[in-house]
C-alpha cells in the first residue's frame, strides 16, 4: 500500500526489496536495488541495499557495492558490518576480521563482537574469540547462540566449569536449541557424569527431532499457501491437514486452513481451524475480524 501510494518511498522499497531477498527472488531484488541506486548514485543507503541484494547473488558484486557506500559514508556501520560479512563467507577472513574492528570502533554492536570471536577462534586465537564472545554477551545478555558459541570455545580451552555455566545459561535463555545440550553432554561425559550428559544428550535428540518435524510441517504449509493463493483451496486443504497431522501445535497451518476451508464455504470447520490457531497463537486473527 505504501509503495502503491508513493512509488518513491525509500522504506517502503528497501522493505520490499528485503522481503523479496528472503522470499528467494533474489534476483528481482537485484533489479529494484539498483534501479534505486541509479536514481540516487551518491546514497550510502542504496549502494548498502543493492549490496544486500546481491550477497545471495554475487559475492563479489555485493562487496563493491558496500565498499561503494562506504566511500560516500565511512562510518556506515551497517554497510561495514554486512561487508565483514560477505568477506568472510568469501574466505577473506583477516579482510573481514579488520572490517568488523572498524565496525566495533564505530559503534560497538553485539553481532560484530560475536563475528569477529568466531573469526578469531578459526584463526586459532582461542583468547582473542573468547575475549570478543564475553564482549558479544556484555552487550547482549540474553543472546543464546553467544552463550552457545563460548560454551563450545571454553570446553576447547578444557575450562569444563566455564563451559558448562556458559551452556547452561544458552538452555536456559533458549530451551529448545539442540547445540548447546550437545555440547553439554560432552562436557558432563569429560567431567565424569555419565548420567547427566545421556540426559542432556536425550533431550537434545527430542529437541531435534521437533525441529525437523515443524520444519516439514512449515514446508507443507507454505506449498498449501501457495496452493491456496493459485485458487486449489482442496489441495491446500490437504497440505494443511498433511502439517498438523505432524504438528498439532503449528498454529500457522491452523490458520491457513481456516482461510481454504472459508474459500470453499465450509464455515463450521474453518471457524474452528482459526480458533485453534488463536489459540496457540493469539496475534493469528481471522479474516475479517475487528
Amino acid at each position: 500500500a505504501a509503495l502503491a501510494a508513493r512509488p518513491s518511498s525509500r522504506t517502503a522499497s528497501n522493505s520490499l526489496i528485503l522481503a523479496l531477498v528472503k522470499a528467494g527472488r533474489g534476483p528481482e531484488a537485484v533489479e529494484r536495488a539498483a534501479a534505486i541506486v541509479a536514481a540516487a548514485p551518491g546514497d550510502p543507503d542504496a549502494y548498502f541495499t543493492l549490496g544486500l541484494a546481491q550477497s545471495e547473488q554475487d559475492v563479489t558484486a555485493s562487496i563493491e557495492s558496500f565498499r561503494r557506500a562506504l566511500a560516500l559514508s565511512p562510518r556506515h556501520a551497517l554497510a561495514r558490518y554486512n561487508l565483514a560479512l560477505v568477506l568472510n563467507r568469501a574466505d577473506r577472513q583477516a579482510e573481514a576480521a579488520t572490517e568488523l574492528e572498524r565496525t566495533i570502533a564505530i559503534e560497538p554492536r553485539p553481532e560484530a563482537h560475536y563475528q569477529l570471536g568466531v573469526i578469531a577462534w578459526h584463526q586459532g586465537d582461542l583468547d582473542r574469540a573468547a575475549r570478543e564472545l564475553r564482549a558479544a554477551i556484555d552487550l547482549q545478555p540474553k543472546d543464546a547462540n553467544a552463550y552457545t558459541a563460548l560454551g563450545a570455545l571454553l570446553k576447547t580451552k578444557r575450562d569444563r566449569a566455564g563451559a558448562e555455566r556458559a551452556l547452561r545459561r544458552a538452555i536456559e535463555l533458549q530451551p529448545d536449541a539442540p547445540a548447546p545440550r550437545f555440547t553439554l553432554a560432552q562436557v558432563l561425559e569429560q567431567s565424569g557424569d555419565a548420567r547427566a550428559a545421556r540426559e542432556q544428550r536425550d533431550e537434545a535428540d527430542r529437541w531435534r527431532r521437533r525441529a525437523a518435524i515443524t520444519q516439514e510441517a512449515g514446508v507443507w504449509t507454505a506449498v498449501g499457501t501457495q496452493k491456496l493463493d493459485a485458487g486449489d483451496a482442496d489441495a491446500a486443504v490437504d497440505c494443511f491437514r498433511r502439517a498438523t497431522a505432524l504438528i498439532d501445535t503449528y498454529a500457522p497451518a491452523h490458520y491457513q486452513l481456516g482461510r481454504a476451508l472459508q474459500r470453499l464455504g465450509r464455515a463450521v470447520e474453518a471457524r474452528q481451524a482459526f480458533e485453534r490457531a488463536r489459540q496457540l497463537n493469539p496475534s493469528l486473527v481471522p479474516p475479517g475480524s475487528p
